[in-house]
């Protein structure tokens, strides 16, 4: 519950910040990104989530409003849209906000799964990204560590 709370406070304070409406951005905030080039375009890197000891590389296409997040398949090298059409994008003035919730059933019943990236851009070619992850599977009992959890992860990306 903890790290729901901190997820929920962190995402309301960035959403305090901006002043679109959740998922779009104004036409003068896609002219900012536009105009100074911050983050249009492919960027590809690695996050590191230390406490399941694993690395998830990731690809963002950005272009105007939108945003897709693509995964690398680690033995194919193919990159696959990850929730497709879900991701959307939040711009504080230089450092855009991915985020996803995302819905649905499974064999352990009705789950939620919300991704969030904050970026960072360290210069014109490189991001610094940070990414929270949660699921909360509804019908599993409270005490089954799956029916609630969440991770973090950093990595930096590079522009293509």
């Amino acid at each position: 519950m903890t790290w729901f709370l901190l997820l929920s406070t962190l995402i309301i304070s960035l959403l305090s910040g901006c002043s679109n409406i959740p998922g779009k951005i104004s036409a003068d905030q896609v002219n900012d990104l536009q105009k100074n080039k911050i983050v249009m375009g492919e960027w590809e890197g690695t996050i590191f989530v230390p406490s399941k000891n694993f690395n998830e590389t990731l690809r963002f296409s950005f272009e105007n409003s939108e945003v897709k997040v693509f995964e690398k398949n680690s033995i194919s090298g193919i990159w696959n849209e990850l929730s497709p059409g879900n991701f959307k994008l939040l711009a504080s003035r230089y450092s855009p906000i991915i985020h996803m919730t995302h819905m649905g059933t499974d064999e352990d019943g009705v789950w939620a799964e919300t991704w969030v990236f904050v970026t960072k851009p360290q210069s014109e070619h490189e991001l610094e990204v940070e990414w929270i992850r949660t699921v909360r599977n509804f019908n599993l009992p409270k005490t089954n560590s799956d029916n609630f959890f969440s991770y973090t992860g950093i990595g930096i990306f590079k522009r293509n």
